[in-house]
């Protein structure tokens, strides 16, 4: 999504969880949006973009919730000069990965006439504008570079051909092992509608203590203050001793259920299958080891 006007930024700043009026042009950050409840409706990257791009800002959000989130910020506007457009139907995003992720970035600008950016970019979320693209550096995949580049999509072709010419293919597995080897749950499959981001340890990524109000703020203070930040379960990164679970797999410890593996896939880098999973704040310690329903184990490595 794309949002313009004088009151882009001071409007997301009191809808998000992260502290949007304090970027400057060409940084960007992480937050999600909350109910009232303080559940996630959505996680997403916010950019500020630069003076090339007049200062706009653009939103990297998932595919399947991009109409609906651009017509409830619309919702939401009542006297603030923004105008919130949906573009994913006009873009094409895409994720680089590794330690030649910059050059490879570089190359797919060049061959659509667009500058090199990438060694301006040294912190996670800098961010470029170029004509119509916009480039930025992404947080680290397990200490490798990852670069995130968005195109219209009459460059989309071009853009695949120069990145093909200089990097491999990700597989869904492949990309999937590397976000899981970082411990980065994704939204609308370790993160839904019924998360609290506390429970999917999103304080220090996405949540701003020092702002003033936004929506959700009540529930997030009084968890953190009140109850010292304990919730009933949180997000655990897990190595399995058996084959990979299926999503919703139940974990176990003896009789009693414990929590549910969210995501999972075979690790190239560990030679064995690891995964995300919710676990009861008693189990919420790494070295804590439960059970599948098929008598494996499932070792909590991380919190």
């Amino acid at each position: 999504m794309r949002l313009e006007g004088a009151d882009a930024s001071g409007f997301l700043h009191a809808q998000l969880t992260n502290d949007i009026a304090g970027l400057g042009p060409g940084q960007g950050c992480y937050a999600a949006l909350l109910t009232p409840q303080g559940r996630m409706i959505s996680d997403m990257v916010v950019l500020r973009s630069d003076e090339a791009d007049g200062g706009a800002i653009v939103l990297s959000v998932p595919a399947a919730l991009a109409s609906t989130l651009a017509a409830r910020f619309d919702r939401a506007i009542f006297t603030e000069d923004v105008a919130v457009s949906d573009i994913s139907a006009d873009t094409v995003q895409f994720g680089i990965v590794g330690p030649d992720a910059g050059a490879a970035v570089d190359a797919a600008l060049t061959a659509i006439g667009r500058e090199a950016a990438s060694t301006e970019l040294t912190a996670p979320f800098a961010n470029r504008a170029r004509a119509g693209a916009i480039v930025w550096r992404d947080e680290p995949l397990d200490g490798l570079d990852s670069f995130e580049l968005i195109v219209g999509t009459g460059d989309a072709e071009k853009v695949r051909a120069a990145l093909g010419a200089r990097a491999a293919q990700l597989s869904t597995d492949g990309r999937l092992a590397l976000r899981l080897e970082a411990r980065r749950p994704a939204f609308l499959v370790d993160m839904t509608a019924e998360t609290i981001p506390l429970e999917a340890n999103l304080l220090d990524r996405a949540i701003s203590t020092s702002k003033g109000c936004y929506v959700g703020q009540e529930v997030i203070i009084r968890v953190l203050h009140r109850g010292g930040g304990r919730v009933a379960k949180k997000l655990a990164s897990l190595r399995f001793g058996g084959a990979v679970p299926e999503a919703g797999a139940v974990l176990s410890d003896g009789e009693r259920e414990v929590g549910r593996v969210t995501s999972a896939a075979h690790s190239p880098r560990d030679g064995v299958a690891i995964g995300l999973g919710y676990v009861h704040r008693d189990y919420a310690r790494e070295g804590a080891e439960l059970t599948l329903p098929d008598g494996s184990t499932a070792l909590v490595t991380a919190i």
